[in-house]
């Protein structure tokens, strides 16, 4: 039943799952969200034909691989949703769309495949605490693997102007686990 389904388009069950959990992510800041997410299939969740994508550096070695219908292009800022390598993440946010002030809306949606998440200390990974709100509201830890080097800086130049900016989604190749950061969420380093 499963190929009837994937010989006309994704599986609806699949992609509604992944939307849920990217949703929820999005939802709880840097929450560690256990699931089986696979790049291509986040891809197939939020790319509906005709969304324009843009693929960065790495990201078909990552598992990403534009599902039928969506419109390819070539530079970032015309993307509706970019997908990279984490390693790539911070040169490409800044090119990105933040959106308006009157449509903060059209900031695109980032999604980076990382090589290690979580919310527990890891050796070799960048430890960030993420605040919510403008009161700072609860911080949660997260720890990441596989992000470059002046990702918070880049991140923050770009979502200076709340409500424009962009939101990231960021996905373990290896476990599918997911985290979301969204545009309103502040991020800061702290020794653990």
């Amino acid at each position: 039943m499963k190929d009837a389904v994937d010989s006309i388009g994704p599986d609806p069950f699949e992609t509604q799952t992944l939307a849920r959990a990217a949703i929820s992510a999005m939802a709880h800041p840097g929450r560690v969200l256990r699931c089986t997410a696979t790049c291509a299939g986040l891809l197939r969740a939020f790319v509906p034909a005709g969304t324009r994508l843009y693929l960065g550096e790495g990201s078909g070695a990552a598992g990403f691989a534009p599902p039928v219908g969506a419109r390819i292009v070539q530079a970032p800022g015309e993307a509706v949703i970019a997908a990279a390598r984490g390693d790539a993440g911070a040169a490409l946010i800044g090119t990105l769309s933040r959106g308006t002030l009157p449509h903060p809306e059209d900031g695109a949606l980032l999604l980076l495949a990382v090589t290690g998440l979580t919310e527990a200390p890891d050796a070799g990974a960048t430890v960030f605490w993420i605040g919510r709100g403008a009161a700072g509201g609860r911080t949660r830890r997260l720890s990441v693997k596989g992000l470059a080097e002046g990702f918070i800086a880049a991140r923050a130049a770009i979502n200076g102007a709340y409500p424009m900016g962009v939101d990231i989604l960021l996905v373990d190749e290896g476990s599918g686990t997911l985290a979301g950061l969204p545009r309103h969420s502040r991020l800061d380093m702290r020794e653990i």
